[in-house]
């Protein structure tokens, strides 16, 4: 059953994130992005698809979720940290630069 948008956007997000299709992963985590607070009961899903995702653009869409929204949420969103430092270690530019802003706006 697909959740209803206009009802539970933050749902309709998470289950987005099942598509094989990335754009539809993609535009979920920029959706998300947009909805900030009201995002806090995607956080997991958006930390699964930051490290595991096969496309890069949604990994660094996901970090840059997480910045929006960790700045929103600050000490609720700090379940993010460790995914969040673990990608630091990784080799691309734009997802570790997202990475490091979703970690100062959670722990400022």
């Amino acid at each position: 059953m697909e959740i209803d948008f206009n009802k539970d956007p933050a749902g309709h997000c998470i289950e987005a994130f099942a598509s094989s299709d990335s754009d539809h992963r993609f535009n979920a985590a920029d959706i998300l992005r947009g909805l900030a607070g009201d995002a806090e009961p995607a956080l997991s899903v958006l930390c699964h698809h930051l490290e595991n995702d096969p496309d890069i653009e949604v990994q660094r869409q996901c970090a840059f979720a997480l910045s929006e929204i960790g700045y929103v949420l600050r000490e609720r969103a700090e379940s993010v940290l460790p995914f969040l430092y673990r990608v630091l270690n990784g080799n691309d530019d734009e997802l570790v630069e997202s990475a490091e802003s979703a970690i100062k706006n959670i722990t400022r």
